[in-house]
């Protein structure tokens, strides 16, 4: 998917212009960061990355960000949580 690129939550610039490419990745970690409520046209969007405070991720979890990631339009592969570190594939 193409989209507008973030550049650490900034629109990225180049050339006075604003820059467009593939953006998969960026709306994968939005999902993951924002929490249900955080925008106002889009309430259940989100899964809330705050609910990994502690390393406690469970079943409950793990479904709650599958779902949150295929209402966005994006299939999870595999999920896995270790360390401190998120790692998916879709």
């Amino acid at each position: 998917m193409n989209d507008f690129l973030l550049d650490g939550g900034d629109l990225q610039i180049a050339n006075g212009d604003f820059v467009i490419g593939q953006s998969d990745l960026q709306n994968v970690e939005l999902v993951v960061r924002l929490s249900p409520g955080n925008l106002k046209h889009e309430p259940l969007a989100g899964f809330g990355e705050e609910r990994l405070i502690n390393g406690n991720f469970d079943a409950a979890q793990r479904r709650a960000l599958q779902l949150a990631l295929e209402a966005d339009g994006y299939r999870l592969r595999t999920m896995r949580y270790n360390d401190r570190n998120l790692l998916l594939e879709i």
